[in-house]
């Protein structure tokens, strides 16, 4: 048998150029996937905490009665119904997972959400849907106070994300980013 000597086809030395090229792309990319990902993760968990607190609101103020926002573990958010301070298994409709790496930290970056005194904190809602501080089913209302509440993440190549989420004294829900310099 005889081959012919003009056959065409790759040199390994061509192959592992190409092979290269594609391993430092990757390692470009990496990076920028994983960063973008752990964004969305955080403007999610931000959104699902602004809709918790709506959610919580809006039954408050059907309910004609105080309820507040109560944290299980260290990443489950709930509205407790009944007062206990316990998620019972009636209040798992109600709740929110915080996804893995999302924590409450109250030492992010100030935020001026442009009213006065601010807690940091999970807030409750009275009757009318105006946040308190809720101890118990008493409503512990003080004129002019907002609510911040402030989640971070940290990312996987050390760098750290913050989200936050207002409610202004008139019951205003407003999320928030870090963009490394200012809240937006």
């Amino acid at each position: 048998m005889r081959f012919n000597q003009s056959q065409s086809g790759y040199s390994l030395l061509e192959l592992l150029v190409a092979l290269a090229m594609v391993m430092v792309l990757t390692t470009m990319a990496v990076p920028a996937v994983t960063t973008a990902i752990s964004s969305a993760q955080l403007r999610a968990a931000a959104g699902g905490l602004a809709g918790t607190l709506q959610k919580a609101r809006m039954i408050s103020a059907a309910a004609d009665r105080a309820y507040a926002l109560r944290v299980s573990g260290s990443s489950t958010v709930y509205i407790d119904l009944n007062g206990n301070s316990t998620l019972d298994a009636s209040e798992n409709i109600n709740l929110l997972r915080l996804p893995r790496g999302v924590v409450f930290d109250a030492s992010a970056p100030a935020l001026n959400a442009g009213f006065g005194a601010s807690v940091t904190a999970l807030p409750g809602f009275d009757p009318r849907g105006l946040p308190c501080a809720v101890s118990g089913s008493t409503c512990n209302f003080s004129q002019g106070t907002g609510f911040l509440v402030y989640l971070r993440q940290d990312r996987p190549f050390g760098a750290t994300s913050w989200a936050a989420v207002s409610v202004s004294p008139a019951g205003r829900i407003k999320t928030w980013m870090w963009s490394g310099t200012a809240w937006q």
